[in-house]
This record gives C-alpha cells, structure tokens and sequence, in this order.
C-alpha cells in the first residue's frame, strides 16, 4: 500500500526543478534573438527558419524519449548527466555555427539540445517518491513554477544577452550566439549539483514493469467492461492529448506574440523579449496558489476552470480592426488576453502530470508519464512553426479548437478524471 504522505529530500527536489527549468530555459532563451539569427543565414521567403531554429529542440526531445526509460531504469542521477552532457554540446554547436555559415548546423545543435531537455526522468522520480496527498503540490513547484520561470527568464536573459558583444579572433560572441554559451555554462553547474545530491538508485516503477510481463499485469486488474474500457481508453487519451495541445498553445503564443511585438507594434527585442518573459512570470505568483488550492479542489474541476478562462481569453487574440492602424489601442487589449491564457493554461497543463497518477492503475504510472512527456515535447515544436507561420487569425482558430477539445473531454470524462472513492 502506498504511503500517501512521503517524501524524498528537499536538495533532490530542487535539484530536479532546475533540471526542468534548464530544460524550458534551454527553449525559451533563442526566442527573441531566433528571427535575427536565422536572417544571417539568407533563408528563403516565407520559409519558417525561425520557428524550426526553436522547434529543433522539441524534435529532439522527443526522438530520444525512449531512451530514457534505459536510463532512468539504472539511475535518476545518470539520466539527469546525460541531460546536461547533450545540452551542453548541443549549445556550444549552436553558439559557434555561424562560423560555418550553416544554418543546418544550427538546427542540428538545437535537436542535440533538445535530446538533454526533458522532463521525463524527474517527473518519474515525482510520481514513484511523492506519496498523492502531496503529489499536486510538489508538482506544481517542481514542474510548474520551475518550467514558467524557464519559459519566463529565458526571453529576459536574451534581453540582457544584448548587450553582451565581442569578438575572439574569428569567432563573435553577440546577442544571436549568447544563449548557447549560457546554456553550455549552466549545463555544467547542473552536473556537479547532480553530483552531490540526486539519487543515483534506478527507478523501481521501470523495473517492476520490466520484471512483470504485461499479461500478468492486465489479469491482475480488475475486470473492466466494453464500456468501461472504451471510458478508460478515452481517459487515457484525454491526458495525452492535454500534453500535446498545452504546449501547442504556450509555444505558438509566445513565437506569434514575440513577432506580432517585434514587427507590428514595432518593439525592440529587448522590450519584446522583457515583455513576453515578464508575461510567463506572472505565472510564478498563480502556481503556488493553485498548489495549495489542490487539497481541497478536485484536479478535474482546476483544469476545468482553467481552459473555460482560456477559451474566454481567445476572444481578445483575434485582428478584428488591422493592428497596424492602430497600434497602442490593440495592444493593451492583448496583453491582457495574453495574460489570462498564458496563466490559465499553464495551470491546466501543469495538473494534468500529477492528475493522472491519482485516477490510473500503479503500473501504467510510468508509461503515461512517458507518453506525455514525448507528446508534450514534441508538440513545442508543432507550437513554434506554427506561431510563426500562421497569421495570428488563423492561429486564433487553432488555438480555440485545442482548447475546445479539451474543455469538452474534461466535460465529458468528468466521473472518470476523479480519484476512485470521490
């Protein structure tokens, strides 16, 4: 029987909230800079370079998530080491491919990036160590604040980078190459924390799967009718689906919001980037709120409410009048739609991690974590190219019907989102 109330050490939750912030901090900080760096390469018209130079990373992290089951089944601490070595050189490539000239060079160092930014192997180590009466909230700090500070400080430090410009010999360290430097140098902060205070031992969820053949799982199951099965198979797929339209939503925002900034209201990439990170932040002040709240409310109804402030925020993020005739009265109006959505969905997406290990079976705890994770990684990607191809009408209407999906699935799935017993 589970015990509902432990908890591993502080140190090693910590040192996993900065693994995830990394990993966010790793997608957010090449943001503001993406447009101006992707331009000194020549691209083609029309052609999305500056969303691919961001979505890379996604790509990545999605492509090696099967990889970390291997590792994370053998030692928390060796996964968290590989993390930080790929970010590493993945970053360094990044800072110095202008030298080749290469904007290929770039997106590959943004995928070798990405195969070290991921948040599976700690949000295992949540769901086996954090017993679910404390499993909300310590979700809402580890993943939550920590992925809304990368999100947030990660267009801020860009803003900073700016101002950061010399040259050593043939290579030029400036605002477009900063943030590869900066990720390389925290990378390798992280492993000596790692060093000296994550667990090294293998996950027990990963190993028990592997030592029990699935048949002898499903039969010890409770038996589930026609019905009952077609009503889980949905609530599997509700959380899925969660993870994938959430960061959907966050990501094409942030590219859409930090180009309609940049070249409609005319804003520099520091006010831009301090703008659309100073949005993210706010996010910071409503998660520990929502943490605490989540002893008393029901995960459903939080992520419920969240996306109904969400779809009622998409009506501010549509061009009814041509924002470039009228710039500062359009601007204000969305802001402040930006900043219900952005808080609203983060909060819905930042449940669902902790949410589904209350309402499923031990044994499909550490797949779904994974199934998420990839999904979630993966369609940052999705976000980034779409933020920066579709028009922010057209964007509008995607937006609003991922968020309809899901608002209607939460609906719908309403007895089966709570735990067993409620």
């Amino acid at each position: 029987e589970e015990d509902e109330n432990k908890m591993p050490t502080k140190l090693a939750l910590c040192i996993g909230a900065i693994q995830i912030f990394m990993s966010y901090f790793s997608f957010s900080i090449v943001i503001p800079t993406s447009y101006s760096y992707a331009r000194t390469f020549n691209p083609p018209a029309g052609f999305p370079s500056a969303g691919i130079l961001v979505g890379a990373a996604s790509a990545g992290s999605a492509l090696v998530q099967p990889l970390y089951r291997f590792l994370v089944a053998r030692s928390f601490a060796g996964a968290l080491y590989f993390q930080c070595l790929c970010m590493f050189f993945g970053s360094v490539l990044y800072a110095v491919a202008r030298l080749a000239g290469s904007l290929e060079m770039v997106v590959i160092g943004r995928m070798i990036t990405g195969l070290g930014a991921t948040a599976y192997p700690v949000l295992v180590f949540c769901s086996e160590h954090v017993g679910k009466r404390h499993r909300s909230n310590v979700m809402s700090w580890c993943l939550g604040v920590a992925r809304s500070l990368g999100y947030s400080l990660g267009p801020i430090f860009a803003a900073v980078l700016v101002y950061v410009d010399f040259r050593v010999g043939e290579l030029t360290v400036d605002k477009d190459s900063n943030p590869g430097w900066v990720i390389a140098i925290a990378s390798v902060l992280q492993m000596s924390l790692v060093a000296y205070g994550f667990p090294r031992q293998g996950s027990r969820l990963v190993n028990r799967r592997r030592a029990e053949p699935s048949a002898s799982v499903a039969a010890a199951a409770p038996p589930r009718s026609t019905k009952e099965k077609w009503l889980h198979g949905l609530t599997l797929f509700y959380f899925i689906f969660a993870c994938f339209a959430g960061p959907v939503v966050i990501c094409a925002w942030e590219m859409s919001a930090t180009n309609i900034v940049q070249n409609v209201f005319g804003w520099s990439i520091q006010s831009s980037a301090l703008l659309v990170g100073g949005m993210i932040f706010t996010t910071l002040f409503v998660l520990p709120l929502v943490g605490k709240l989540s002893y008393r409310i029901l995960d459903v109804k939080i992520e419920r409410y969240g996306l109904l402030i969400c779809l009622g925020s998409m009506l501010g993020l549509f061009d009814y009048v041509g924002w470039e005739d009228k710039p500062w009265t359009t601007l204000l109006p969305y802001m402040l739609f930006s900043f219900l959505l952005i808080n609203a969905i983060t909060v819905s997406v930042t449940q669902h991690y902790s949410h589904v290990s209350k309402v499923t079976d031990v044994h499909l705890h550490e797949p779904m974590q994974m199934g998420m994770n990839t999904v979630g990684f993966f369609s940052r990607g999705v976000g980034s190219v779409a933020g920066d191809f579709l028009t922010p009408n057209a964007l509008g209407a995607l937006m609003t019907a991922l968020l309809a999906t899901m608002a209607a699935l939460n609906i719908c799935l309403t007895k089966q989102l709570k735990p067993k017993g409620l």
